[in-house]
């Protein structure tokens, strides 16, 4: 990892996709401060009253009362389903250095199912190993910017990857820099097109990667960091949610 990590991160999807069904994609969490319009992070709904997203978009100095969550967006100013939020958990240990460890609940004022929003399933220890193999195929999604030094996407953007070892070729990350806690995906169509590289930068943290196992969905990754945007031989990083099932269910009960 560079050690000026903090001025190389970029957060957003790049050669992604428009969604033209928001239904289809109903759980995702877009995380706006009161009085803007454009959310900030994404994050992904997991049952009863609980999002789940990065603990860097929260480890900023925000206050419960200063969020608003939506669902459901047509577009990036369209305001969908909102929830207030009455509180915020972060990571005991979180380390906005590392980056490890960055994971975050949020708990709305409301029950989004009664809404018709859909949930995300969570990684469960019995299938964790599967939901991470080399290659698995996942989804990114976000509101975030398209291209290096670009805006954000009008139309929430979908994204396919796949899982990347740390180990491979194809990762150029320093010694160290990804944890236990950290997964690699990306998708390096043609290493000779430096353009054509899927990844998600600038106002994707915190949203969801999901990948599908016996015809059902699961979180098993958070748009977390990582080295520019879309550049070749530096795949997106994400939290690895499967690591933290237990801390999960016993704060907030899903």
């Amino acid at each position: 990892m560079d050690n000026n990590i903090n001025n190389e991160i970029e957060y957003r999807i790049v050669n992604g996709n428009d969604v033209n069904n928001i239904n289809t994609h109903s759980y995702f969490a877009a995380l706006k401060i009161k009085g803007y319009d454009v959310p900030f992070c994404g994050g992904s709904y997991v049952g009863k009253n609980i999002v789940i997203t990065a603990a860097h978009c929260l480890d900023v100095g925000l206050k419960a009362s200063d969020l608003v969550v939506q669902f459901k967006k047509e577009n990036i100013t369209d305001p969908g389903i909102e929830y207030q939020v009455n509180r915020i958990l972060i990571h005991p240990n979180f380390n906005i250095n590392t980056l490890n460890n960055d994971i975050a609940i949020i708990f709305l004022n409301g029950k989004p199912w009664q809404n018709g929003i859909k949930k995300l399933l969570l990684p469960t220890f019995d299938i964790k190993k599967n939901l991470y193999k080399v290659g698995k195929k996942c989804v990114i999604l976000g509101y975030g910017y398209t291209s290096e030094n670009g805006y954000n996407s009008f139309k929430l953007q979908r994204a396919d990857i796949k899982i990347i070892s740390k180990n491979s070729p194809l990762n150029f990350y320093q010694p160290g820099s990804i944890t236990k806690n950290m997964v690699l995906a990306g998708d390096f169509a043609n290493l000779d097109n430096p353009n054509d590289n899927k990844d998600a930068c600038s106002g994707d943290s915190g949203g969801p990667m999901f990948t599908w196992f016996n015809k059902k969905r699961y979180l098993n990754g958070l748009v977390s960091w990582g080295y520019g945007c879309a550049v070749d031989l530096y795949p997106g990083v994400y939290t690895k949610v499967g690591n933290y099932r237990r801390w999960i269910r016993n704060n907030a009960k899903v």
